[in-house]
């Protein structure tokens, strides 16, 4: 499948200097050993403590979800797997809220020590080779992960997902440019396109029901 993917930005707009033109970039101006070692090197900063899942049960995103005939709790999960996991702290979230055989893959970012869990196992892979079974997995997560990957790859990542998933997929993606780390390694969200883009090109094709959920959330029922 060939995406038709835009230029990226390589920094927010209002991180311009006065005169300064914006630069626009193919998405894969890098290769991605490149990429990675972006964030073996961010690994030692602290980079990706965030976790950007909670905004699914904070009670204003739920109220909102609800208007839209959407409730998490509903759906029928007994494993999760959340890609692009970082240090784990969503992993850590879905176990509070009682679910068990949790996943958490990231292909730099270490765990921390103190939310490893026997209810989760955390996997230093690539997204795009899932070391998992077939249909295996009922939920596939991530926040904030899809516009990281590189576009090169963007297509082996959603076939892997669709792969190990065997329910449902909740992806949340941002649009534009980041500016977390710019000035250490530049831009980090590597493909940068709208709502569109990512339910009509990427997830539909699969035969999926792709609803968009508000937030940048986009559900998809496998």
């Amino acid at each position: 499948m060939t995406y038709n993917f835009k230029k990226i930005k390589y920094k927010k707009d209002r991180l311009l200097q006065p005169g300064e033109e914006m630069l626009y970039l193919d998405g894969n101006h890098e290769d991605y050993k490149t990429v990675k070692d972006k964030y073996v090197f961010l690994n030692k900063k602290n980079y990706g403590k965030s976790c950007h899942g909670s905004i699914l049960f904070d009670p204003k995103m739920e109220r909102a979800l609800a208007k839209r005939n959407f409730k998490f709790e509903e759906l029928d999960i007994t494993s999760i797997l959340d890609i692009g996991t970082g240090q784990g702290q969503m992993c850590d979230l879905f176990r509070k809220k009682g679910y068990k055989n949790i996943h958490g893959l990231d292909f730099a970012i270490k765990s921390l020590p103190e939310l490893h869990h026997e209810d989760i196992t955390f996997i230093e892979a690539d997204a795009h080779e899932i070391p998992l079974e077939d249909n295996s997995i009922d939920l596939i997560t991530s926040f904030d992960f899809l516009e990281h990957v590189h576009p090169d790859y963007l297509e082996k990542t959603i076939l892997e997902m669709f792969r190990v998933g065997k329910k449902y997929m909740i992806h949340k993606i941002a649009g534009g440019p980041s500016k977390c780390q710019h000035g250490r390694v530049g831009q980090l969200h590597l493909i940068q396109e709208e709502r569109d883009f990512w339910m009509e090109e990427v997830f539909k094709p699969h035969e999926a029901d792709v609803r968009y959920l508000g937030k940048g959330i986009v559900f998809v029922k496998i």
